[in-house]
Protein backbone atom coordinates (compact mmCIF):
# COMPACT_ATOMS: atom_id res chain seq x y z
CA UNK A 1 0.00 0.00 0.00
CA UNK A 2 2.95 2.33 1.05
CA UNK A 3 4.17 1.67 -2.70
CA UNK A 4 0.76 2.69 -3.93
CA UNK A 5 0.83 5.71 -2.28
CA UNK A 6 4.19 7.12 -3.59
CA UNK A 7 3.29 6.45 -7.05
CA UNK A 8 -0.19 7.54 -6.83
CA UNK A 9 1.35 11.09 -5.24
CA UNK A 10 4.56 11.24 -8.03
CA UNK A 11 2.23 10.55 -10.95
CA UNK A 12 0.24 13.65 -9.24
CA UNK A 13 3.12 15.65 -8.76
CA UNK A 14 4.53 14.60 -12.80
CA UNK A 15 0.91 15.89 -14.02
CA UNK A 16 0.49 18.84 -11.83
CA UNK A 17 -2.58 17.05 -10.51
CA UNK A 18 -4.04 17.99 -6.87
CA UNK A 19 -6.97 15.92 -5.52
CA UNK A 20 -9.57 18.27 -6.50
CA UNK A 21 -8.66 17.70 -10.78
CA UNK A 22 -8.43 13.50 -9.75
CA UNK A 23 -12.33 14.43 -8.64
CA UNK A 24 -13.15 16.01 -11.64
CA UNK A 25 -11.64 13.37 -14.08
CA UNK A 26 -12.52 10.43 -12.18
CA UNK A 27 -15.25 10.99 -9.63
CA UNK A 28 -13.47 9.73 -6.44
CA UNK A 29 -14.26 12.14 -3.92
CA UNK A 30 -10.99 14.50 -3.24
CA UNK A 31 -11.09 13.88 0.58
CA UNK A 32 -10.57 9.80 -0.17
CA UNK A 33 -7.58 10.88 -2.80
CA UNK A 34 -5.56 13.31 -0.42
CA UNK A 35 -6.30 11.39 2.90
CA UNK A 36 -4.64 8.21 0.65
CA UNK A 37 -1.89 9.60 -0.41
CA UNK A 38 -1.31 11.73 3.09
CA UNK A 39 -1.09 8.49 4.96
CA UNK A 40 -4.64 9.15 7.07
CA UNK A 41 -6.53 6.61 5.66
CA UNK A 42 -5.53 2.77 4.61
CA UNK A 43 -6.39 0.67 2.19
CA UNK A 44 -8.96 2.29 -1.27
CA UNK A 45 -11.48 0.39 -2.51
CA UNK A 46 -11.05 -1.61 -5.41
CA UNK A 47 -12.95 1.08 -7.59
CA UNK A 48 -11.40 3.70 -6.39
CA UNK A 49 -7.90 2.05 -6.98
CA UNK A 50 -9.48 1.18 -10.88
CA UNK A 51 -10.33 4.94 -11.11
CA UNK A 52 -6.92 6.48 -10.50
CA UNK A 53 -5.13 3.70 -12.93
CA UNK A 54 -7.30 4.82 -15.58
CA UNK A 55 -6.95 8.30 -15.26
CA UNK A 56 -3.11 7.99 -15.68
CA UNK A 57 -3.63 5.05 -18.13
CA UNK A 58 -2.22 2.74 -15.77
CA UNK A 59 -2.99 -1.22 -14.80
CA UNK A 60 -4.22 -1.72 -11.33
CA UNK A 61 -0.82 -4.14 -10.53
CA UNK A 62 1.27 -0.62 -12.11
CA UNK A 63 -0.37 1.29 -9.60
CA UNK A 64 0.05 -0.85 -6.61
CA UNK A 65 4.02 -1.03 -7.45
CA UNK A 66 3.88 -4.92 -8.41
CA UNK A 67 4.83 -4.13 -11.99
CA UNK A 68 7.00 -1.28 -13.24
CA UNK A 69 5.98 1.97 -14.44
CA UNK A 70 8.10 3.83 -17.39
CA UNK A 71 9.73 7.20 -15.94
CA UNK A 72 8.41 6.59 -12.17
CA UNK A 73 10.77 5.09 -10.02
CA UNK A 74 9.73 2.17 -7.51
CA UNK A 75 9.94 2.51 -3.55
CA UNK A 76 12.41 0.07 -2.39
CA UNK A 77 10.22 -2.01 0.12
CA UNK A 78 10.75 -0.80 3.62
CA UNK A 79 12.51 -3.84 5.69
CA UNK A 80 10.51 -5.63 8.49
CA UNK A 81 11.04 -6.54 11.31
CA UNK A 82 11.47 -10.31 10.95
CA UNK A 83 13.47 -9.15 7.82
CA UNK A 84 16.53 -7.13 10.49
CA UNK A 85 16.43 -10.30 12.93
CA UNK A 86 17.77 -13.20 13.24
CA UNK A 87 14.69 -15.82 13.86
CA UNK A 88 15.69 -16.72 17.85
CA UNK A 89 15.55 -13.01 18.16
CA UNK A 90 12.26 -12.46 16.37
CA UNK A 91 10.99 -15.39 17.94
CA UNK A 92 11.98 -13.80 21.33
CA UNK A 93 10.37 -10.10 20.45
CA UNK A 94 7.35 -12.12 19.73
CA UNK A 95 6.64 -14.17 22.73
CA UNK A 96 7.08 -11.17 25.11
CA UNK A 97 3.76 -9.90 23.11
CA UNK A 98 2.01 -12.75 24.83
CA UNK A 99 2.92 -11.47 28.83
CA UNK A 100 1.14 -9.44 30.99
CA UNK A 101 1.94 -5.88 31.66
CA UNK A 102 3.48 -6.72 35.23
CA UNK A 103 6.04 -9.45 33.73
CA UNK A 104 6.75 -6.61 30.86
CA UNK A 105 7.43 -4.43 33.36
CA UNK A 106 9.60 -6.80 35.13
CA UNK A 107 11.62 -7.58 32.13
CA UNK A 108 12.03 -4.03 31.02
CA UNK A 109 13.49 -3.60 34.22
CA UNK A 110 15.69 -6.10 34.32
CA UNK A 111 16.81 -5.33 30.42
CA UNK A 112 17.78 -1.95 31.84
CA UNK A 113 19.87 -3.25 35.08
CA UNK A 114 21.92 -5.43 32.21
CA UNK A 115 22.35 -2.82 29.79
CA UNK A 116 23.79 -0.80 32.75
CA UNK A 117 26.67 -3.68 33.46
CA UNK A 118 27.39 -5.73 30.76
CA UNK A 119 30.41 -6.94 32.21
CA UNK A 120 30.11 -10.31 32.41
CA UNK A 121 32.17 -13.40 33.06
CA UNK A 122 33.30 -15.06 30.09
CA UNK A 123 30.85 -18.44 31.74
CA UNK A 124 27.91 -15.57 32.25
CA UNK A 125 27.85 -14.71 35.42
CA UNK A 126 27.49 -11.56 36.60
CA UNK A 127 30.82 -9.71 38.24
CA UNK A 128 28.99 -7.09 40.08
CA UNK A 129 27.81 -8.26 43.40
CA UNK A 130 25.31 -5.50 44.08
CA UNK A 131 24.12 -6.14 40.58
CA UNK A 132 23.62 -9.54 41.58
CA UNK A 133 21.59 -9.19 44.54
CA UNK A 134 19.31 -6.35 42.73
CA UNK A 135 18.40 -8.92 40.27
CA UNK A 136 17.81 -11.76 42.89
CA UNK A 137 15.78 -9.48 45.26
CA UNK A 138 13.77 -7.29 42.92
CA UNK A 139 13.30 -9.41 39.66
CA UNK A 140 12.44 -12.53 40.38
CA UNK A 141 9.82 -13.26 38.37
CA UNK A 142 6.49 -14.30 39.87
CA UNK A 143 8.07 -13.26 42.95
CA UNK A 144 7.04 -9.76 43.22
CA UNK A 145 7.71 -7.76 46.85
CA UNK A 146 5.25 -5.82 47.94
CA UNK A 147 4.87 -3.80 51.39
CA UNK A 148 2.51 -5.86 53.21
CA UNK A 149 0.03 -3.22 55.38
CA UNK A 150 -0.58 -3.20 59.13
CA UNK A 151 -2.73 -6.37 59.94
CA UNK A 152 -6.07 -4.95 61.67
CA UNK A 153 -6.72 -6.83 64.89
CA UNK A 154 -9.78 -9.31 64.74
CA UNK A 155 -10.51 -9.27 68.53
CA UNK A 156 -13.11 -6.94 69.04
CA UNK A 157 -12.89 -5.17 72.39
CA UNK A 158 -16.37 -4.55 73.18
CA UNK A 159 -17.42 -4.09 77.07
CA UNK A 160 -19.83 -1.96 79.44
CA UNK A 161 -18.01 0.82 81.20
CA UNK A 162 -20.30 -0.50 84.29
CA UNK A 163 -18.49 -3.91 84.33
CA UNK A 164 -14.83 -2.24 84.37
CA UNK A 165 -15.39 -0.43 87.15
CA UNK A 166 -17.33 -3.53 89.24
CA UNK A 167 -20.49 -1.09 89.97
CA UNK A 168 -23.78 -2.54 88.80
Amino acid sequence: MDKMRVILKSLMDKEGHNAHDVQRRTGVNQSTTFRFITGQSGEPRPSTVRAWARMYNLSESQLRGDLPIDGIPMPADKPELKDLLSPADYKHLANLKKLDGETKGILRRLTEILAKEPETHQNGSIDDRSTKNELSNQLRVGEIHYPTPPKKSRIKVNFDASKRTGTS
